[in-house]
């Protein structure tokens, strides 16, 4: 939650200034520049298994051309290979180093950025996120773990309205329905106001698959209301 916090430009200042003491501050500072070097690490390993498996490719098309010559010369140059292990490990040590110093910069600036404020001037809530996709250039570490943790939901309620909904589904005379088919039903009616949004570019794209059904939008359920058959409101927990 702590992390969240620091990560949400809303209430960044707030943690600092009136709900953490200093000592709690800079243990969650430290635990995030941790988690900003194994981001980077992690960037970096993938980034070099790509160029590797790039250049195996190319290699892979001269080795039968060269294999031939090398043999003339084999066991002509065995040397050790303690020394490239040193400096290989050495190397490793100073990467490190130069990333966890490149972090530390980084949350050194994010720290000097201005807050947001809660809500626009249209009364609605800023999206800390949309901040983050702007910046993400300056601050890739950050910004992935704001996306890690800025996307977890605050509360439960959603998901469980979901299963008061599913009880309206799965009734008595609907027992013995196979799971699988629940699980489409709901997908279906959660989703019911993108599905008429987006129906026609759907349909588009099930056209151009060999086999196709071309369904008509008749057979959608109808966006999603709280309320029953009479207009008149269900409960679902909306108010718990």
């Amino acid at each position: 939650m702590f992390i969240a916090a620091f990560l949400d430009f809303r209430c960044r200042i707030g943690l600092k200034k009136k709900w953490m003491i200093p000592e709690q501050y800079d243990d969650l500072r430290d635990m995030i520049l941790e988690l900003m070097v194994d981001v980077a690490k992690e960037a970096i390993a993938n980034a070099t298994n790509d160029n590797a498996a790039d250049k195996s490719e190319g290699e892979a098309q001269s080795s039968s051309k060269s294999a031939e010559a090398g043999f003339a010369f084999d066991g002509a140059f065995d040397f050790e290979d303690e020394e490239d292990d040193d400096v290989e490990n050495d190397n490793d040590a100073t990467n490190e180093q130069n990333i966890r110093i490149r972090c530390e910069a980084s949350l050194s600036a994010y720290e000097l950025l201005g807050p947001m404020s809660m809500k626009d001037a249209e009364g609605n809530f800023n999206d800390p996120l949309q901040r983050w996709k702007e910046i993400a250039s300056q601050f890739p570490e950050l910004a992935k773990l704001a996306q890690e943790f800025l996307s977890i939901p605050a509360t439960s309620a959603p998901s469980e309205r979901i299963w008061s909904r599913a009880a309206r589904v799965i009734t008595a005379k609907r027992s013995q329905i196979d799971p699988t088919i629940t699980s489409r039903i709901m997908f279906a009616q959660e989703n019911s106001r993108l599905i008429h949004k987006y129906w026609d570019e759907l349909m588009a794209e099930e056209d151009e698959e060999e086999g196709g059904v071309s369904l008509s939008k008749d057979y959608i359920p109808p966006a999603f209301q709280n309320l029953d058959e009479d207009g008149n409101p269900i409960d679902v927990g909306q108010d718990d």
